[in-house]
C-alpha cells in the first residue's frame, strides 16, 4: 500500500534504528533521513507505533512516496526490522 500525503513544505529529519534478520544479533543500523516532509515523517512514526501494538492487524510493510527538491522519492519500510523511529 502506497502512502501519498499531501504536498508539505516543512521538513524533518527521521531517524530509524533497525536490525535485519540476516545481520549479527548485536549489530544495529541507523538511517537518518533528512528533508522528509513533516506529514510523511509523522505518518511513519504513527504507522510504526501501530505495528508495534500486538493486537493490530496492520501490515508491517509500508511504502511512502514524497517529493523532495522536485524529485519523487520512495521509502519502503519493513517494520518487523525497525526497532526505533524518532523525529
Amino acid at each position: 500500500m502506497a502512502e501519498s500525503p499531501p504536498s508539505d513544505t516543512s521538513t524533518r529529519s527521521l531517524s530509524i534504528l533497525l536490525q535485519t534478520p540476516a545481520s549479527d544479533a548485536k549489530k544495529y543500523h541507523e538511517r537518518v533521513l533528512e528533508g522528509i516532509p513533516e506529514t510523511t515523517a509523522r505518518q511513519v512514526v504513527e504507522d510504526f507505533s501501530e505495528c508495534r501494538d500486538p493486537s493490530t492487524e496492520a501490515s508491517p510493510y509500508k511504502l511512502y512516496n514524497y517529493t523532495k527538491g522536485g524529485t519523487e522519492h520512495h521509502l519502503a519500510l519493513d517494520f518487523t526490522e525497525v526497532i526505533v523511529v524518532h523525529l
